[in-house]
């Protein structure tokens, strides 16, 4: 249990049991590893906490994660095996002023939020896949891989830049919004087999190609969408 320290520092630190966490601020170069195999759970009480960093490689049982989880060190997130219920968690990506990582090997997120600091890069290694709702608050720039998003992506931060992607694949009804003002992503891609993805507000997107659309049914009347690579060239790819 982890009620309260400024700095996780070294080394790893092995559970093959539960971890409970209620300090909402523990940074540092320590590592989490969870490498059970058995049944673990990662919860913050019923609120929130935080870790350094964290590492799954569990060889049996399920870790199901629970509450508002904020990793706060560069190491980020490191997923190489084992079953995961992310379903009734928020994971807090805050890294302050530095890097950080997320090497999620093609595991499944609930709801992830951002919150990394004006000058921080969040580096998406692989595929990071979010089921539920996927908020942008603060990243410098959103590097690396691609993150299919099958619920909801809200954006505030109003210069986000960065190679990465967001590719809606839902097959339900979704929507891209600013809460009404301006935000910004990284590329977006649509690739939806059912529903109808709406776009709302002002979206500024900094990669390129800007726009690909695959496939599926696209609202956008009202909102406004801008391109800025800044010295570089964009594309939109519109499909049919």
């Amino acid at each position: 249990k982890i009620s309260s320290v400024y700095q996780l520092l070294g080394g790893n630190v092995t559970a093959p049991g539960d971890v409970i966490t209620t300090d909402t601020s523990v940074s540092g170069d320590g590592v989490v590893r969870f490498t059970g195999d058995q049944a673990q759970t990662l919860s913050a009480a019923g609120g929130a906490g935080a870790l350094s960093a964290l590492w799954i490689e569990k060889t049996g049982g399920t870790l199901t994660v629970r509450d508002s989880i904020q990793i706060d060190g560069t190491k980020g997130w490191t997923y190489r095996g084992g079953a995961v219920d992310t379903t009734q968690a928020e994971i807090v990506f805050n890294a302050g002023s530095g890097n950080q990582t997320a090497d999620a090997g093609g595991m499944t997120f609930g709801a992830v939020s951002l919150v990394m600091g004006t000058w921080a890069n969040l580096n998406v290694v692989g595929t990071m896949n979010v089921n539920g709702l996927l908020q942008i608050q603060s990243v410098y720039q959103f590097l690396g891989g691609d993150v299919p998003a099958g619920g909801n992506v809200v954006t505030t931060d109003t210069s986000v830049g960065g190679s990465g992607r967001i590719r809606f694949i839902g097959t339900g009804n979704q929507t891209l919004s600013a809460v009404g003002g301006t935000g910004s992503v990284p590329g977006i891609t649509v690739d939806k087999t059912g529903g109808t993805l709406t776009v709302s507000d002002t979206l500024r997107i900094s990669a390129s190609p800007a726009w690909i659309h695959q496939q599926g049914t696209v609202q956008a009347a009202g909102s406004k969408l801008v391109l800025c690579a800044g010295s570089g060239t964009q594309m939109m790819q519109a499909g049919e």
